[in-house]
């Protein structure tokens, strides 16, 4: 267990400092949850009127719009995300790593909220980018095409996202080694959508 503390500052605001209790023990996660919830709120309301547009102020509205979907609603976390990823882009930079990250977290909770076709055309429009700026060997690519491989999968397409589970693990493999958790559930949803797409030797 450990207490984290934060302090965002910005234009005439004063800092706003809390101290988040963070439990590793998974009975106290829906806990840690909403206390990192209501400290996000709490400090968004203080930060976001007098310095909307502060790198802070962004960081902490993608932070309570994750919460917000790891506790549950995952129609608010894509509404979140979805209002603030324009401005990410006009402030930060339509390239900008917290902008890509942004695009890859309201394609994740589209999905998430029940729009499959909609989460894997997100992922698809953003990859080519994420190649472009990161590398197409680097992590968030290499999540990126993991995700775009389930959401094409989730969006009725077995076969489809088999082969692109089937063409990322050798990657993964070789990028992040075989017993890597990447490469494991990369593995796993290659047996998955084998045995969805109807059997085959991916499923091995």
């Amino acid at each position: 267990m450990r207490w984290l503390s934060h302090g965002w500052s910005g234009p005439g605001v004063g800092v706003v400092m809390a101290k988040v209790y963070v439990s590793s023990t998974i009975a106290d996660l829906d806990a840690e949850r909403r206390a990192v919830i209501d400290w996000l709120v709490a400090a968004q309301h203080q930060v976001v009127h007098s310095c909307p547009e502060h790198p802070a102020t962004l960081a902490g509205r993608a932070s309570l719009a994750r919460w917000t979907g790891q506790a549950g609603d995952r129609a608010a976390a894509r509404q979140q995300y979805a209002q603030l990823l324009p401005v990410d882009e006009r402030v930060l930079g339509p390239e900008h790593s917290a902008t890509l990250g942004a695009r890859a977290r309201l394609a994740r909770w589209t999905g998430e909220a029940g729009d499959a076709a909609a989460a894997r055309d997100q992922y698809a429009a953003l990859l080519p980018v994420r190649e472009r700026v990161s590398g197409p060997e680097h992590p968030d690519t290499l999540a990126d095409r993991h995700e775009l491989a389930r959401w094409t999968g989730e969006a009725g397409d077995a076969a489809a996202g088999r082969d692109q589970f089937a063409t990322l693990l050798p990657i993964h493999e070789r990028v992040l080694g075989p017993k890597h958790p990447d490469t494991l559930t990369t593995r796993a949803s290659l047996a998955h959508w084998t045995m969805k797409a109807g059997g085959g030797a991916g499923a091995a």
